[in-house]
């Protein structure tokens, strides 16, 4: 986390392009949060809140969805009605309310069927 003020919890999250080496030989251009590729791994914990600045780096719109958690809000949960204009952000606010452990990851959704993963979850 970016800081922790009791039981609220500051994140931020950043769509960005960068190259990784996948293979041997040239670099492959990648897309990841907070890095070149796949991104951070953010732990809910039930009860607390979570403030999420959402950016984008890329060129091109996105928007984040957090797949597998239960987050109230079309806008929070993310979606075509939620973009994110390039080097733009949103920022967000999530209630952690789910009573069992959940995997989900955040994916970043854009026009050229590209996609790229986090990883989240939540426990008590």
């Amino acid at each position: 986390p970016d800081r922790i003020e009791g039981n609220e919890i500051y994140y931020t999250v950043t769509a960005q392009a960068g190259e990784t080496k996948i293979l041997p030989g040239k670099p492959t251009h990648t897309w990841g949060y907070n890095g070149s590729i796949l991104g951070p791994a953010i732990q809910f914990k039930t009860g607390k809140t979570y403030h999420v600045t959402l950016k984008n780096e890329l060129d091109e719109v996105t928007t984040f969805h957090w797949h597998g958690l239960n987050i109230v809000g079309p806008y929070e949960d993310g979606g075509p009605h939620a973009p994110v204009y390039p080097h733009g952000e949103r920022k967000i606010r999530l209630r952690s309310t789910n009573r069992r452990l959940t995997f989900g990851c955040i994916r970043i959704h854009v026009q050229r069927r590209r996609a790229k993963f986090g990883m989240g979850w939540q426990h008590r």
